[in-house]
Parts: C-alpha cells; sequence; structure tokens
C-alpha cells in the first residue's frame, strides 16, 4: 500500500473513479474508455483515480489465452498503447493501481508501474490511501483497492436482496482497512455499485438534559478521527470489458456470467466536502 497526497485540487470538483479497461482484448470497449477521456479532459475540475487492470496482460502459455480473442499479443505494447490513450488527462491523474492482471506477469515486469511512470501519475501498488486536499485545507481520505478476497455474488431470488448482499458484503471486506476514509472503493469485480452512507438517527438530549430530541450521526470530513463504518461511502468501480462480441465466446460467455454494466463512478466533491459517488453508464 502508498500514501498519496494530491496536488491542491478546487472547492468543486468532480474524480473518476475507473479502471479495469483491459486494453489488448477485443472484448475491451474502447469507444467507451474514448468517451470518459474526453469527459475528465472537457473540464480543469475533472480528475481520475484508475483502479488496475490496464491492460489484458495474458499470454500464450496462460490457460486463459484466447488467439481470436487478442488485438495486441505483446503486453509491453498494450502498456505502451494505454499511454497514448491516456496522455491527453496524464495531468488530471491522482494515482494509478496495479491489477491482477498486471501483477500476473510481475516475473517479467511491473507493466502497472510503467505505464503510472509513462505518465507521470503516482503509483498507488495493489491498494491506496489517498489525501484529497485543497490549496488551503485538506478534504478528506480515500482508500481504493483493486480488490477483496469475496466474490461479490449473492444467490438471492430477489433482485433487490441481492443489492443489498453485495453491498453488505462490500462494507464488511473494506471497513476494517482504514477508519478515517470517507471513500473506500475497489475495481476488479467489472461491476458497478454503489453503497451510500446510512442515514442513522439517534436520541440526544438538550443542555439542561429535559428534552430527547432526535438527531442523525454525520460523518467527519476531515482529520484523523475515527468515522464509523455506516457512514461512509462505498464503491466498485465498474470495467470497460464487454460480453459478447460478435462471433467469438469470451472466457465471462463459457463461464456463464451475467452482462454487466460498462461504466465508472464519479466522486463529486463541493465546496470541498465529498457530496456524492455517482455511477456513470456507458
Amino acid at each position: 500500500m502508498r500514501h498519496i497526497i494530491t496536488p491542491p485540487l478546487q472547492l468543486n470538483c468532480d474524480i473518476a473513479l475507473l479502471g479495469d479497461t483491459h486494453l489488448g482484448t477485443v472484448f475491451c470497449n474502447e469507444l467507451a474508455i474514448a468517451g470518459a477521456i474526453d469527459w475528465i479532459a472537457s473540464k480543469p475540475n475533472r480528475y481520475f483515480c484508475f483502479m488496475g487492470d490496464a491492460i489484458e496482460a495474458i499470454v500464450p502459455d496462460d490457460k486463459r489465452f484466447q488467439a481470436d480473442a487478442v488485438s495486441e499479443p505483446f503486453p509491453e505494447r498494450q502498456a505502451k498503447y494505454v499511454v497514448k490513450m491516456f496522455w491527453p488527462i496524464r495531468k488530471k491523474g491522482l494515482v494509478w493501481l496495479l491489477g491482477n492482471h498486471e501483477e500476473r506477469l510481475k516475473h517479467i515486469a511491473n507493466y502497472a508501474r510503467y505505464i503510472a511512470d509513462g505518465l507521470g501519475i503516482p503509483y498507488g501498488t495493489w491498494a491506496a490511501k489517498v489525501l484529497v486536499r485543497g490549496k488551503h485545507r485538506s478534504y478528506f481520505k480515500m482508500f481504493l483497492k483493486h480488490s477483496i478476497r469475496s466474490s461479490l455474488t449473492s444467490m438471492a431470488k430477489d433482485y433487490d436482496q441481492r443489492l443489498a448482499n453485495m453491498k453488505a458484503t462490500l462494507k464488511m471486506q473494506l471497513r476494517e482497512h482504514a477508519g478515517d476514509c470517507m471513500l473506500m472503493a475497489v475495481g476488479h469485480a467489472h461491476r458497478i455499485l454503489v453503497a451510500d452512507p446510512i442515514r442513522k438517527m439517534v436520541m440526544m438530549s438538550d443542555e439542561e438534559h429535559k428534552q430527547l430530541q432526535q438527531q442523525y450521526l454525520v460523518p467527519h470530513e476531515w482529520g484523523e478521527e475515527y468515522i464509523d463504518h455506516d457512514l461512509r461511502w462505498y464503491g466498485v468501480t465498474g470495467s470497460f470489458l464487454k460480453q459478447y462480441v460478435e462471433g467469438l465466446d469470451g472466457y465471462a460467455e463459457r463461464a456463464g456470467y451475467d452482462p454487466l454494466e460498462i461504466g465508472y463512478l464519479v466522486a463529486e466533491v463541493r465546496g470541498g466536502k465529498l457530496r456524492n459517488l455517482r455511477p456513470v453508464v456507458l
């Protein structure tokens, strides 16, 4: 893990949390990636954090290798292509994480670090704790990680219950890793998922202890204080990998995975405070 401090950001800004682009396979939706890059580039107060798995990084001796699904077979060329693609927004990158696809080739090279260094973006390893700050003060902290150990799936028959189960798993797997982070997010699952802070009511008495009043817990926006795990934002940051390509049977199709949304998340910062974690579906 690395601790990252951002350059001074505007009081009102947006931070895109995106990753799992898997450049190098024909299942990669490059048009959607280009759209996300254009959105980030279009305004000066938009930034991004990359969540890992930038490249497919599957070579012929890997059991997952599929010759007819490869658009670029060499991982180094895949990495160079990522640098070229993200070059226009390189100065807006806050952190670049390592994913399991790049990690699989760690005996050859650290392609995630290669990409981060090529773009001049801080390399965050597998997980990073990011202090988001402005010109005159710090805003909040984020804990970003490529993946969690549990699979984000549920066999509940009701769709709402499945979502609730997955959100609970996400929170359980992340909450103990950093007690002072307003936002905790992972990539890898190729799913867009947001768990909002819970509105918790407590009963408090007035100054004279005569009248009980209902109040609602609010998280600390900044500081070393512990933030209750139910008062944080949690997210899974989507992907840019298509389920189906005409004429091919990809791994996800053969494995029977459900089609998932392509997109990413946007952390909306207003007045230096994290106000929303918004899904963007492409």
